[in-house]
């Protein structure tokens, strides 16, 4: 039922920009009533517990802040466990049972094959974890606690039941962007790269840019 739906963006810090308010656009137009939350500051300094290694998964260590993690892998567990405390936080605040509350997901065929969940395979290898598809995840859908309706569509596949659907061509045409957003496309390091020719690399940037900006006075 309609009354039923608990529509919530949770707005990660990390996303294209005005991404947030093309969503709510998009959706109320549609006539959904939404809910957007503003968590930047939670993922900024979020952690999360991760193994100590592939040779001992059951030893755990708490990562990083996430303003501090440079291995993809970690933030994107940090980022997909993150997601899952604000809303249970949130269904808290709101005075719902948990037990009774299911967690919307658009999962995609390709994100649980690369994340080697055995839905998708018993015998694959990680290419990389999936916001939507890490252990606190997976525990939430042994407890059948998550719903995913595309998890067997790919995104060619998705584009067509959108079409069909009778939703607006930009959505249904936007470019893949991910979940973790540029927080996985910053790249990161423990200290500055300086090569012997920084310095000048750095003033013929400067000429390259003061050059363009002339172009267009």
């Amino acid at each position: 039922k309609e009354e039923q739906v608990v529509a919530v963006h949770i707005d990660n810090g990390f996303m294209r920009k005005n991404e947030s308010e093309a969503v709510e656009k998009s959706l109320k137009s549609i006539g959904l009533k939404l809910q957007v939350l503003n968590a930047s500051h939670q993922f900024y300094n979020a952690t999360t517990t991760v193994s100590v290694s592939k040779a001992e998964p059951n030893r755990k260590r708490t990562t990083k802040p996430l303003c501090q993690t440079i291995a993809p892998e970690e933030k994107r567990q940090i980022i997909g466990d993150t997601f899952i405390h604000i809303s249970d936080a949130l269904i808290k605040d709101l005075k719902l049972n948990p037990d009774e509350v299911l967690l919307g997901q658009g999962t995609l065929r390709p994100d649980l094959i690369e994340s080697a969940s055995s839905l998708a395979s018993s015998n694959a290898d990680a290419i990389k974890t999936h916001h939507n598809d890490t252990e606190l995840v997976r525990q939430m859908r042994d407890n059948g606690r998550v719903v995913e309706p595309l998890k067997d569509f790919h995104k060619d596949e998705v584009r067509i039941l959108g079409r069909d659907l009778g939703l607006p061509a930009e959505l249904v045409q936007r470019h893949p962007f991910p979940g973790p957003g540029l927080a996985v496309r910053v790249i990161c390091a423990d200290e500055p790269f300086m090569e012997k020719d920084f310095s000048e690399t750095t003033s013929l940037v400067k000429v390259i840019v003061s050059y363009a900006e002339s172009l267009h006075k």
